[in-house]
């Protein structure tokens, strides 16, 4: 009910005060899916018959996950618009098989990219440890092609797009020099392949310095290159400077992998890329976390880790940046274009306070909206007692958002859990933003405004019961509850600020400011 009236606080706070308050979503459903043992999802996709296409890695062969070849296997699940399954299935050897990215291609089948330590079961050979692992599956999941990418070392794909030209381009990490891996600058490169319509290779690059880099998003520019966001801890080689421990580190490729332009961005400690996308005016934003206090790039953190939101030219030139949270641990943000202009950022959070407006307990969802000039709009949080870690976000095509992830929560906002961890995915409303059922008046007041504890809603035309839900400034509910509007309210348990009133029945639907001191 909440939601349905946060329209009216809107327009009442830009009213009365410069901050201004949006509406959110409803949660529509919201569902787990797994088994007994560890299932965590990476990747979440809406695919064009409006359902939805979900990736990670599974150990269980029970509950929702069919089979188990061994150890840690490739678990997709593909879901229709409701969130139920339509199909699922396993990948991998008898060794660990993971993926972590997942693409819809333009025949409706998918491609998948992640790693691999198998060398039979669904995995055809292997250069030795991980691997990259390509493969297509066909629409109904049956694997169509798939190949192995590295060398002796660790090689493992993060990310994975079709081009232009029917093609793929992956990308990921490597510290192997051998095999098909020409060479390695020190520790973990950035290795990218350009790979032709059956996964024939027709390129390879490494990318970095002397220390590490790990690769987190890859995107096609509109001039048909490629922009590749990583995370560096070097300052050489291909990599131009270092502002303190690990920076986000942006490079933009020709279409035969030769470097543009690269640049570094960040403060003296950790900045970790998680996300980027490409902004509507041509554009890049970018969002990991961050926990520099110098203000080189950064603003100062609220607390241990924030959400760092970066907006960069097409050249790398940053345009604004900003930070979100609070002051526990806010990680591993994933980013999204809407419609409406803005970006939705889905990420793992621990606080409950500056911008955190709730917390279930341990890490939960938290997700929030930004206008197209970095301010927040509204903010929420889903989860449970335990652990809630964000991994994936997209907006529906219906304008509402799914949010994917995995949670160890049968309680909060997380209605069941089959052990461990599971995949556990929110479907979030659109919003109705519609203003015909606003009413500011009705021969309504609330006295005494301000209230040191308790206030009465006034009105001659109001005699039946009504729904009244109180929402701090963050859009949380503080108060819920169907009465009479005679019986005085207490709010002398809840903290000192400002908070709105929302007033309905069928007849009804109006909010109010009050200010608790």
């Amino acid at each position: 009910m909440l939601c349905k009236y946060l329209i009216s606080i809107i327009l009442l706070t830009m009213l009365t005060c410069n901050n201004q308050l949006f509406a959110q979503p409803d949660l529509e459903w919201e569902k787990n899916y797994g088994g007994t043992e560890s299932d965590r999802a990476r990747m979440i996709k809406q695919t064009t018959d409006g359902g939805y296409i979900i990736i990670g890695a599974s150990n269980s062969s029970d509950g929702d996950v069919g089979t188990n070849n061994g150890n840690k296997d490739c678990w997709v699940i593909k879901l229709d618009a409701l969130g139920n399954i339509e199909w699922e299935q396993s990948y991998g050897g008898t060794n660990w098989d993971y993926s972590r990215d997942i693409q819809q291609t333009i025949d409706g089948g998918y491609i998948v990219a992640g790693s691999s330590l198998s060398s039979d079961g669904d995995v055809g050979s292997n250069y030795g440890e991980s691997d990259f692992w390509v493969f297509k599956l066909d629409e109904t999941g049956n694997i169509e092609w798939e190949k192995n990418y590295g060398g002796s070392l660790t090689d493992q794909a993060n990310a994975i797009l079709q081009t232009a030209d029917g093609g793929y381009l992956v990308a990921g990490e490597s510290n192997s020099d051998d095999g098909e891996v020409g060479n390695n600058y020190g520790s973990y490169d950035c290795w990218v392949l350009k790979l032709d319509m059956i996964g024939n290779l027709e390129w390879a690059k490494n990318y970095g310095g002397t220390d590490q880099e790990f690769v987190e998003s890859l995107l096609q520019a509109d001039d048909g290159g490629y922009l590749i966001g990583t995370s560096s801890q070097s300052a050489d080689n291909d990599v131009g400077e270092n502002n303190g421990e690990e920076d986000f580190w942006i490079f933009k490729l020709d279409t035969l992998g030769n470097i543009e332009w690269q640049q570094n961005y960040g403060g003296n400690c950790d900045q970790s890329l998680s996300s980027m996308i490409v902004a509507n005016d041509g554009g890049y934003i970018a969002t990991g976390d961050f926990c520099s206090y110098d203000g080189l790039d950064s603003t100062l953190t609220n607390g241990s880790y924030d959400i760092w939101v970066l907006k960069i030219s097409e050249t790398g030139s940053i345009e604004w940046e900003k930070n979100f949270g609070g002051t526990e641990s806010d990680r591993h943000s994933y980013i999204q274009n809407t419609n409406d202009n803005g970006f939705v950022v889905g990420c793992s959070s621990q606080s409950n306070d500056i911008d955190v407006g709730s917390n279930y307990g341990e890490l939960d969802f938290w997700v929030f909206k930004l206008d197209g000039s970095g301010n927040m709009e509204w903010e929420q949080n889903y989860g449970g007692s335990q652990w809630d870690l964000v991994k994936s976000i997209e907006q529906a095509s219906d304008g509402g958002f799914v949010i994917a992830g995995s949670s160890r929560s049968s309680d909060g906002s997380v209605s069941d859990n089959n052990g461990d961890f599971d995949y556990w995915v929110v479907k979030l409303r659109p919003l109705n933003v519609g203003i015909n059922t606003i009413d500011l008046n009705h021969n309504v007041s609330i006295f005494p405004n301000p209230s040191i504890g308790s206030f009465m809603i006034n009105s001659k035309d109001i005699s039946d019961s009504v729904n009244i839900e109180i929402v701090n400034i963050f859009g949380a509910i503080a108060y819920s509850k169907t009465q009479k509007i005679d019986i005085p309210i207490q709010i002398n348990h809840l903290p000192k600020g400002i908070y709105y009133v929302s007033i309905s029945s069928p007849k009804l639907n109006l909010v109010k400011k009050i200010i608790l001191r």
